[in-house]
């Protein structure tokens, strides 16, 4: 298996969990990210949009990546 056709699941979107997210989509990994309150969900999907727009804001990455 190739990791474009990897698949994880990350259980809790605290800091760790959105940077294994993050990292991993990065790669190819299609990724799932739960938490058990929306709250935590909803800052760790902020937290990867971040870095995200920094990435594009640097250059690094594309709109279309």
């Amino acid at each position: 298996m190739t990791a474009a056709e990897g698949r994880l699941l990350v259980v809790g979107a605290g800091t760790m969990g959105a940077q294994i997210a993050l990292q991993s989509a990065r790669n190819g990994i299609e990724v799932a990210l739960v938490d058990i309150g929306a709250e935590a969900l909803d800052r760790g999907l902020s937290e990867i949009d971040d870095h995200l727009r920094r990435d594009v804001e640097k250059g690094r990455r594309t709109e279309a990546d």
